[in-house]
C-alpha cells in the first residue's frame, strides 16, 4: 500500500488546515504540519505527487442521512434517491450532489448530500494546489467506531461526532448540547420501537435489537472539559483519550470502503487518472516491446536483402560456370535460366544437370560439412559433370565418390592431392 497524505479543509477559506502523512501500514505516522489556510495549499503539491490523497471536508456542509430502499432494486437507487429525500433538503434536488457508500449491505442506505457549489468549490481549490484526491470524505465519518460506542473529536471549535458505521454528525461547539440531545432521543425512540416490535411479532428481543444503539457510552478523544461536563450532565458515560494532534485520529481510522464523494460527474477526472496510473507501466512497456520489434523487423529486412543481392550473385555466378558461352546474364538471367532448365531436365537424356545436382546434393547435407564443392564443370554433350571437392582426408573423398557410386553414377576420383591441412581432387561423374 502507498503512502497517504490526509488533508482537512476547516470550514472557511481562513482557516487552518490540517494534513498527515501516513506509512505505507496506514499506522505510523510519518509527518504532519498545519497550513494558515487555503493560499497556503500549494505547499502539499510536492509532497501530494508520490502519495494516495484523501482529502477532509466539514461534515458540518453536508447532510448525512439514510433511506430504506429495496436492496433488489439497488440498480434505481441513484435515479430514486432525490425524490425521497426532496422533503428533507432545504435546496432543490438538482443542486444537490448525492453520494453512496462503496458497498452497501442491507435495505437501510446510507446517503451523504452536499451541495453542487460547494464540491465544485473544493475541487477548485484543489485543482489550484495542483492535487488530485483519490478520496473525498467528510471528516466526521473517519471518526474511530469502538464497539457498542460513540465516539467525539473537537476540532477547534467544531465537534465531530459518529454514532455508527454510516451515520455522522458536526457542529460548532455551542450546539453540539442540543445536537447531542437530539440523537440521545432518535436512538431512545429506535429502541422502543425495536421493543415494541418483538413483542407484536412475539420473536426474540435480542433478533429484534441488532444493529439498534442500546448505549450510551461516549469516547472523547483530547481533553475537552466542557464537552465532557456536557455529556456527563446528559447521563453518558465518558471515556477520554489524549490526543495531541487531532487529524492522526482521523488518519488512523480511515476506510476506504466510506463514502467517498468523488462519484457520479466528479468521478470523470478521477477515473482518468487512475486508469493512467494503473495502465501506464503496462503501455511503457508495451511502447519499448513494440519499438524493439520494429527495430528487429528493420535488421531483419535489410540483412535479407544483403542474402537476397548476395544469392544472386552468386547463381549468377554459378551459372556462367556451367554456361560459359552464356551472354547477357544480368540483363535476361530469369529468362535464360529458365530456358536452360527447360533444356536440361527435358529431353531423352538419361540424366541431365539438375538430375545430377538433385542426386549429388544429398551426399554434401548428410558429410556435415566434411567434403565441400570448390568448383563444378557441366559438359551437356558427354552428360558428364566435373567436382572439384574438398575434405579432410582421402578417406572421406573415397566414401563421397561411393555415395555418387551408389546412386548409379560412373565415378572417377583423379587429381587427388594435399594442400595446407586438407586434400583436394576432381570427381567426374556420368549418368548410366
Amino acid at each position: 500500500m502507498k503512502e497517504r497524505l490526509f488533508i482537512r479543509l476547516g470550514v472557511q477559506l481562513k482557516d487552518p488546515i490540517d494534513w498527515c502523512v501516513m506509512g505505507n501500514d496506514g499506522v505510523t505516522v510519518v509527518d504532519t504540519g498545519r497550513l494558515g489556510g487555503v493560499h497556503d495549499l500549494l505547499q502539499l503539491a510536492e509532497p501530494a505527487k508520490s502519495r494516495q490523497i484523501v482529502c477532509m471536508v466539514p461534515g458540518t456542509e453536508m447532510l448525512m442521512t439514510s433511506v430504506n430502499f429495496p436492496i433488489k432494486q439497488r440498480r434505481q437507487i441513484r435515479k430514486a434517491l432525490p425524490f425521497m429525500l426532496e422533503e428533507q433538503l432545504v435546496e432543490n434536488i438538482d443542486d444537490c450532489h448525492f453520494a453512496l457508500p462503496a458497498k452497501i449491505t442491507d435495505d437501510k442506505v446510507p446517503v451523504v448530500v452536499v451541495n453542487h457549489r460547494k464540491m465544485q468549490s473544493w475541487m477548485e481549490l484543489f485543482e489550484a494546489a495542483q492535487i488530485e484526491p483519490d478520496y473525498l470524505v467528510p471528516d466526521c465519518l473517519s471518526l474511530p467506531l469502538p464497539q457498542k460506542c460513540w465516539s467525539a473529536l473537537c476540532y477547534d471549535d467544531i465537534v465531530l461526532a459518529r454514532t455508527s458505521e454510516h451515520s455522522a454528525w458536526a457542529c460548532e461547539q455551542d450546539m453540539f448540547a442540543p445536537m447531542m440531545q437530539l440523537h440521545l432521543q432518535k436512538q431512545a425512540d429506535a429502541l422502543e420501537a425495536a421493543k415494541d416490535g418483538s413483542e407484536e411479532n412475539d420473536s426474540d428481543e435480542d433478533e429484534m435489537l441488532d444493529g439498534v444503539d442500546a448505549t450510551q457510552d461516549m469516547l472523547v478523544y483530547g481533553n475537552q472539559p466542557h464537552l465532557i461536563e456536557t455529556l456527563q450532565e446528559m447521563g453518558v458515560n465518558v471515556e477520554v483519550i489524549d490526543v495531541e494532534v487531532p487529524i492522526t485520529v482521523l488518519a488512523e481510522s480511515f476506510k476506504p470502503d466510506s463514502v467517498n464523494l468523488l462519484q457520479s460527474q466528479y468521478t470523470l477526472k478521477q477515473d482518468y487518472m487512475e486508469t493512467v496510473r494503473l495502465f501506464k507501466p503496462a503501455a511503457i512497456v508495451a511502447s519499448v516491446f513494440l519499438a524493439l520489434h520494429f527495430v528487429s523487423l528493420t535488421i531483419e529486412s535489410m540483412h535479407l536483402k544483403q542474402q537476397y543481392t548476395a544469392n544472386k550473385a552468386l547463381a549468377f555466378k554459378s551459372y556462367k560456370e556451367v554456361f560459359p558461352k552464356a551472354r547477357r546474364v544480368k540483363a535476361n538471367g530469369d529468362r535464360i535460366m529458365k530456358s536452360e532448365l527447360r533444356k536440361h531436365t527435358s529431353g531423352n537424356s538419361s540424366k541431365g544437370f539438375f538430375h545430377l545436382l538433385q542426386d549429388v546434393y544429398p551426399g554434401f547435407k548428410s558429410s556435415r560439412g566434411e567434403v565441400k564443392p570448390s568448383a563444378l564443370v557441366y559438359d551437356k554433350e558427354k552428360s558428364e559433370m566435373r567436382l572439384d571437392i574438398n575434405a579432410a582426408n582421402i578417406q572421406t573423398l573415397e566414401s563421397f565418390k561411393e555415395f555418387v557410386i551408389e546412386k548409379g553414377y560412373e565415378a572417377k576420383l583423379a587429381n587427388v592431392s594435399q594442400r595446407d591441412q586438407s586434400y583436394r581432387g576432381r570427381l567426374t561423374l556420368k549418368g548410366q
